[in-house]
């Protein structure tokens, strides 16, 4: 049995021009990485030298110190391509004045060296404790000069009074 197809239109195939169509570009947000080949770095050091810029920033709110508040807020933040912190939000707050406040000095930090994955910089997030305690501690040293470490809020103050002469205060150790 033979069918000659070119001479019946309707069991034919209709050839048409190509028609170009513009693809949807989607930008899909970046999921930031938790680990990564190459850490960020903070002004040449890591995370602990972050600590030490945020705590020296730090201020312990008067509405805190008064009330006896203290703890650890911790806050999650992003360091982006670029180098910039980002989404810096409160995981495990204390009270809002502490939570405030570390997410203010969190959030005006430097750029920071960017991670990286495959020699390419990449976002990584962070989780980031700031610890406010109000505390005192007491030694003595080998001349004579009782030296008190106190942590207000998370900035650490150290002073010394030398014993029988007086109210002698100084920062200067011997």
């Amino acid at each position: 049995l033979f069918m000659n197809l070119e001479d019946d239109s309707s069991l034919g195939v209709e050839i048409m021009d190509y028609v170009e169509v513009e693809e949807e570009v989607v930008e899909e947000e970046a999921i930031p990485f938790q680990l990564v080949e190459e850490k960020p770095s903070f002004q040449g050091g890591d995370a602990n030298q972050f600590s030490k810029w945020v705590n020296s920033r730090l201020e312990y709110p008067e509405i805190a110190k008064e009330n006896g508040v203290q703890g650890r807020v911790t806050l999650q933040f992003t360091v982006e391509k670029d180098g910039s912190v980002t989404k810096v939000k409160v995981l495990r707050g204390v009270d809002p004045s502490l939570d405030k406040e570390a997410v203010r000095v969190v959030s005006m930090s430097p750029k920071w060296s960017p991670g990286k994955q495959r020699d390419r910089a990449v976002p990584v997030t962070y989780t980031f404790p700031a610890v406010f305690t109000d505390t005192v501690t007491t030694l003595t040293n080998s001349a004579g000069y009782k030296i008190y470490n106190v942590f207000e809020g998370a900035r650490f103050v150290k002073f010394q009074i030398q014993e029988g002469v007086g109210d002698h205060m100084s920062n200067d150790f011997p």
